[in-house]
C-alpha cells in the first residue's frame, strides 16, 4: 500500500481529525468492498460517510470563522470606536451543524450597556447572530415548503441542518 502526504497548513487544523476519520471510514469500507461474500452494509455506509463529511465541513467553518476573529483591546467599527468587553467561546450554525469559535465582543466606547458586536457575525453576515448564511437560507427555504416539523424531518432525511424543531421556528 503507498502512503501519501498530504500537507494541511496549521490555521486549518481543526479540519485534520475529521478527515483523518474520514480517510478511514472510507479505507475501512473500500477493504468491506474487496472481501468477496462479506455483507456490505452501503447505505449504512453513506450515512456514516455523511456525517464524517460534516465534522470535515465544520472544521472547515472553525478555521475560517476563526480567521474572521478581531482580538484587539480596540475596534473601529463604521468609525466608532468600540471596545472589548469579552473574550470567549460562542457556537455559530452551520448546515454541517454546531461550530465553537472563540470569539470577542465590542461594545461602543463609553456605552455601559448598548449593544455588543461580534466581528465574526458581522463580517460573516451571519444571522441573529449565530446562524451562517447558508444555514438560515436552507432552513428558511425548508420552512417554506411545510412546517418546522416537516422541514426538520426532511433535514434529518438529508444529513443536513441537524437542528431541532424549535430552531426551526425561531
Amino acid at each position: 500500500m503507498a502512503t501519501m502526504m498530504l500537507e494541511i497548513p496549521e490555521t486549518l487544523k481543526p479540519m485534520l481529525g475529521p478527515l483523518r476519520d474520514l480517510v478511514s471510514e472510507v479505507e475501512a469500507q473500500v477493504g468491506r468492498g474487496r472481501a468477496l461474500g462479506r455483507e456490505v452494509r452501503y447505505e449504512s455506509f453513506e450515512a456514516r460517510l455523511v456525517e464524517r463529511l460534516a465534522a470535515v465541513e465544520r472544521g472547515g467553518h472553525e478555521a475560517t470563522l476563526s480567521a474572521l476573529d478581531v482580538d484587539a483591546p480596540q475596534i473601529l467599527v463604521n468609525g466608532e470606536l468600540h471596545v472589548r468587553v469579552v473574550r470567549d467561546q460562542t457556537t455559530y450554525m452551520s448546515q454541517a451543524g454546531e461550530v465553537p469559535v472563540m470569539h470577542s465582543l465590542y461594545r461602543r466606547a463609553g456605552d455601559r450597556n448598548g449593544p455588543t458586536v461580534d466581528p465574526i457575525a458581522l463580517r460573516a453576515g451571519a444571522v441573529e447572530d449565530v446562524w451562517l448564511p447558508g444555514a438560515a437560507r436552507d432552513m428558511a427555504h425548508l420552512l417554506a415548503q411545510g412546517t418546522s416539523r416537516e422541514a426538520q424531518q426532511t433535514a434529518r432525511e438529508l444529513g443536513r441542518l441537524p437542528y431541532s424543531r424549535a430552531s426551526f421556528e425561531r
